[in-house]
């Protein structure tokens, strides 16, 4: 098939053979009954059909004290909010398959995330409330999962943050330390610090960077929809990449039903 013929079939103007069909589902290795009504997992021809290294590399995989569940999170906002050629340019870019992305648990480093949001940021052009977005994207992916169902069946919101921050964290990371220094009804103060013996592990002073911490701003705001409640707002009072010694928010809950504003416009 020609590109010409390939364009008017997409368009519908012309039919395509069976003879062709089917060889482009030997090709995709998936069943031509799957191509007519598009069942085909688009994902698993990625795996199994596309480049780059299905294990992480060395510059990912030393002091790897994070899980991929952010990481993948992430992934899936970036394909949701700008089409799943951005994600694939992002794994092209380090050289890195589709099935690095399947595991929610397997371990990671920060640095992977730190490279993918400066590349964001220059190539892209990503704002800093871009990257809160995708930091409040966690529920969708987590909702189904035993933390999340674990963080929805807490009594109250403040119940929730205090199972996430006094244990459920490990479960998403183990780079920084989370230390809630006030929680009421109203909101909350959360200080972020990077274990030093990760850092150090990475030959950085601090971990990740600007983006990143407005990514783990989003993710803090997030933990009311496990609750169905809007995001929290979220000022981050001090930040290390802007030369303060720790990182703070402070947030700000809201009383709305889930059905009010989500302060998404961070």
């Amino acid at each position: 098939m020609s590109a010409g013929d390939y364009a008017r079939a997409s368009r519908g103007e012309i039919s395509v053979s069976d003879r062709c069909i089917s060889r482009v589902a030997d090709f995709f290795e998936v069943r031509p009954e799957e191509l007519l009504t598009g069942a085909v997992d688009f994902r698993g021809v990625a795996i199994r059909k596309g480049r780059g290294r299905k294990e992480l590399p060395e510059a990912y995989s030393v002091a790897a004290f994070g899980k991929r569940r952010t990481t993948i999170t992430s992934f899936d906002y970036i394909q949701e909010r700008f089409g799943w050629k951005v994600r694939a340019e992002l794994l092209r870019r380090f050289d890195l398959n589709e099935a690095i992305l399947s595991d929610f648990t397997a371990p990671i480093n920060m640095q992977f995330m730190t490279d993918v949001a400066e590349f964001l940021r220059r190539r892209h052009l990503l704002s800093y409330s871009e990257f809160f977005r995708m930091g409040a994207h966690s529920p969708v992916g987590n909702r189904a999962t035993l933390i999340g169902v674990s963080l929805s069946a807490a009594r109250s919101l403040r119940e929730t943050y205090e199972m996430l921050f006094d244990g459920l964290i490990r479960h998403f990371e183990q780079n920084t330390k989370y230390t809630i220094e006030r929680l009421d009804d109203q909101g909350c103060t959360i200080e972020v610090i990077s274990y030093p013996y990760v850092a150090e592990a990475l030959g950085v002073r601090h971990l990740g960077n600007q983006s990143l911490c407005q990514l783990k701003a989003g993710f803090l705001a997030s933990v009311p929809l496990y609750q169905d409640l809007p995001l929290a707002h979220v000022d981050e009072t001090s930040c290390v990449h802007r030369g303060d010694a720790t990182c703070r928010y402070e947030l700000t809950f809201s009383e709305l039903p889930s059905g009010g504003s989500t302060q998404l416009d961070h």
